[in-house]
């Protein structure tokens, strides 16, 4: 419904703005594709056991027992109805960890989920009354776990383990803050959210949301 008219018959007469859903469930699929690709890299890196060249010479990486048996694991739980193994396998890989909530982690899978239903069914979520899809508050979620997972990933695997080296990460980096850390991917994301949803009157909600999230 629009303003408690039919969407359909908002759509004709020129009272149903399409654009807000458009930009709200492209942004939304934007930031669950990558921090799926982040996930999955990362654990994937964490486990890998060796490397070697593929058909064009280059190395690549092979999975590691460990991070075959997190999948055997936790690949078919129930928590979503997508297939993809890995990702799932990921969330819990981080609940493990204490990056995530379990509430964390199936909000994230259903998510997946939507995220999937997005891709096919952008036409009925425009048109159909009983389909709204994402809203602004899902992208905040998404986003605010993706960057609280790549933070703790960051201080507790990265910044001890001698995957970076702290001290000279510092003095090469004058703005570093350990608490506070962020990736240029996660950076650019809220940009994308930021232009992306500029304009749009659920924007203002959007940046209040954020700012009571961070306090």
């Amino acid at each position: 419904m629009v303003e408690n008219i039919p969407k359909i018959e908002a759509l004709i007469d020129g009272k149903y703005d399409i654009r807000e859903t458009l930009i709200i469930s492209s942004v939304f699929s934007i930031i669950l594709e990558r921090f799926k690709k982040y996930a999955i890299s990362t654990v994937d890196h964490f486990f890998a056991s060796e490397f070697k060249k593929n058909v064009n010479d280059k190395l690549t990486m092979s999975r590691g027992e460990e991070f075959k048996k997190l999948i055997h694991k936790y690949g078919n739980l129930n928590s979503g109805n997508h297939t993809c193994k890995d990702f799932r396998t990921c969330t819990y890989f981080f609940l493990d960890m204490g990056f995530m909530s379990q509430e964390e982690v199936n909000k994230v899978n259903k998510y997946y989920d939507e995220k999937n239903n997005i891709s096919h069914e952008l036409y009925e979520i425009i048109l159909d009354d009983k389909n709204n899809g994402v809203y602004i508050d899902d992208i905040l979620d998404l986003y605010c776990i993706y960057k609280k997972v790549y933070r703790k990933w960051f201080q507790e695997v990265e910044a001890t383990t001698g995957l970076i080296d702290h001290e000279n990460y510092y003095h090469r980096n004058y703005d570093y803050d350990l608490e506070n850390v962020e990736s240029v991917e996660t950076i650019l994301l809220w940009k994308i959210i930021e232009n992306g949803l500029q304009g749009i009157p659920a924007w203002e909600l959007f940046q209040e949301a954020l700012n009571n999230s961070q306090k």
